[in-house]
């Protein structure tokens, strides 16, 4: 098993760029699992508003998931191809009017608390 050889040692060492790599790397994970996450509700979502006997018949919800699940899906389709700045602003924007969106319609301050550290976090 060759191991890659490190030319630059004190770039591996240095703090800024292993938390910098971490970031990323975190954004590209948190961007994929949300995708996935965004799906399901996605699809909960239609069935709820629109299939449903008890159906809401409120297709700005609909509205806001299926933004936030095509955001999430473009951006985890093209992220070898975008920046680390715009994949954390499109994860950003996305946590921003979920936390808003929900804190506001449904009610739910957990999520929204816990989105806003996530962004938190991810800036810079």
């Amino acid at each position: 098993m060759d191991r890659p050889v490190h030319t630059d040692i004190g770039a591996s060492i240095d703090p800024d760029v292993r938390l910098q790599n971490f970031r990323e790397l975190f954004v590209e994970d948190s961007t994929r699992g949300l995708m996935w996450f965004a799906l399901c509700i996605l699809a909960v979502s239609f069935w709820r508003n629109f299939i449903s006997q008890h159906s809401l018949h409120v297709p700005g919800a609909f509205v806001v998931v299926a933004t936030a699940c095509t955001c999430l899906v473009a951006a985890s389709l093209y992220r070898r191809q975008l920046s680390y700045a715009f994949k954390a602003g499109v994860l950003l924007g996305t946590l921003f009017v979920s936390a808003i969106f929900g804190l506001v319609v449904i009610g739910s301050t957990a999520p929204t608390g816990n989105f806003f550290a996530m962004g938190f976090f991810i800036s810079r």
